[in-house]
């Protein structure tokens, strides 16, 4: 049980580890993608409770 544990926090933190320098290699890219799906994301809501819904 230890050692399952011990095996699971290391396979997290490498996998914290690649995907902070994934982040950090591509982060404009990345922050641009996260902006752009939250403002659509955010507008198809609003259009959804008034309930004119959008072809995408």
């Amino acid at each position: 049980m230890f050692q399952v544990r011990k095996k699971e926090t290391n396979f997290f933190e490498r996998y914290l580890k690649a995907r902070f320098f994934y982040t950090f290699k591509n982060y404009k890219r990345d922050i641009f993608y996260m902006l752009t799906s939250f403002i659509f994301f955010d507008r198809l809501r609003k259009r959804v409770k008034e309930g004119c819904y959008v072809r995408i």
